[in-house]
């Protein structure tokens, strides 16, 4: 048997975790607080209670960079149907705003990429942290 310290610093590495306002952390499947007596047979480690900081941080480099991506993909399709706007009908006020526009986003998305990664790599810095 487990203090309710004991009990508590093990549940919460679980998936079935969950937290009650008047119990603290309690079991999702039994609404309780854990009971058993060696170890629990529906413990799963939770794999995101252990992540570090930099594992935080890779993966929202990665999640930007994903973004920056298909912000690209979609810059990109934006021009191209500008261009053949233009190319079908034509010289109108509308296809030359589509294609300026498009352009404008696409160079404004490169540009930024060098500056937010040395945003994230001075605030690992600032903090004594390096990836």
């Amino acid at each position: 048997m487990y203090t309710r310290q004991e009990y508590t610093a093990i549940c919460a590495h679980c998936e079935h975790r969950k937290f009650d306002r008047k119990q603290g952390i309690i079991c999702s499947l039994t609404n309780a607080p854990a009971a058993f007596e060696e170890e629990c047979p529906d413990f799963i480690r939770d794999k995101r209670v252990n992540m570090d900081r930099r594992q935080v941080l890779e993966e929202k480099a990665k999640k930007e960079q994903e973004y920056t991506t298909s912000k690209a993909i979609v810059d990109s399709l934006l021009s191209i149907a500008g261009v053949l706007m233009i190319a079908t009908t034509d010289l109108t006020l509308m296809s030359l705003l589509v294609i300026a526009f498009s352009f404008y986003r696409l160079l404004s998305g490169f540009d930024s990429l060098p500056q937010k990664k040395k945003n994230l790599n001075e605030n690992d810095n600032s903090k004594g942290m390096t990836l």
